[in-house]
């Protein structure tokens, strides 16, 4: 398989901080590639570094066999991503802030399709002040699904989840990358539901 991401000696520090030291790694086109460790470990700069949210202090990132610095513009409108928590507009409805993300985007989108792999279907005319804290993560899913991307990168993706919804957005993950050959990073703290997918 091609490689997705090439990671050189990727280094992230904060003054005398060092959060990400010299890392160096390859993963491949359809692979689920799972970071694993607890708070403080540097998963989530890593996948910020990923997404272009965060500059590296030294390394490169190169994603699809490109300088993500240099081609970040063609790279992110190929990837998804759900990094922190995500921010909605908090009166309109689940569909209409898909379809307001939707905007920004140059490639076609399926608004239902997206609703469908996140597990939202029935919520689509719900505004999203009334969500749950779970169901408002499936909602950050969801925007990451949009575009039907080549390669997810999901921090936590199941936090704030009851063990049902979290079976089936493993499920769909694995689905994904089985039968679609997306790409999946994901960070977590839960070793058991990074060892099913």
């Amino acid at each position: 398989m091609p490689t997705c991401i090439h990671l050189k000696q990727l280094r992230k520090t904060y003054g005398p901080t060092v959060a990400v030291n010299d890392l160096t790694l390859d993963i491949e086109q359809g692979e689920v590639f799972g970071l694993l460790g607890p708070n403080g470990a540097g998963k989530s700069t890593t996948l910020h570094m990923l997404t272009g949210l965060v500059r590296p202090t030294g390394g490169s990132v190169q994603i699809f066999g490109q300088d993500l610095r240099s081609q970040f513009v063609g790279i992110a409108q190929r990837m998804g991503v759900l990094v922190e928590r995500p921010t909605f507009y908090e009166h309109l409805t689940v569909g209409k802030n898909l379809a307001l993300a939707a905007r920004s985007f140059k490639a076609e989108v399926n608004l239902q399709r997206a609703l469908e792999l996140a597990g939202l279907s029935h919520t689509a005319e719900e505004k999203v002040f009334t969500l749950s804290h779970g169901t408002r993560q499936r909602l950050g899913l969801a925007l990451a699904f949009l575009t039907e991307p080549e390669l997810l990168i999901l921090d936590e993706p199941t936090s704030g989840l009851d063990v049902e919804h979290t079976q089936e957005i493993l499920h769909t993950l694995r689905h994904l990358a089985n039968h679609a050959g997306v790409t999946i990073v994901i960070s977590s703290h839960m070793m058991h539901e990074v060892e099913s997918l």
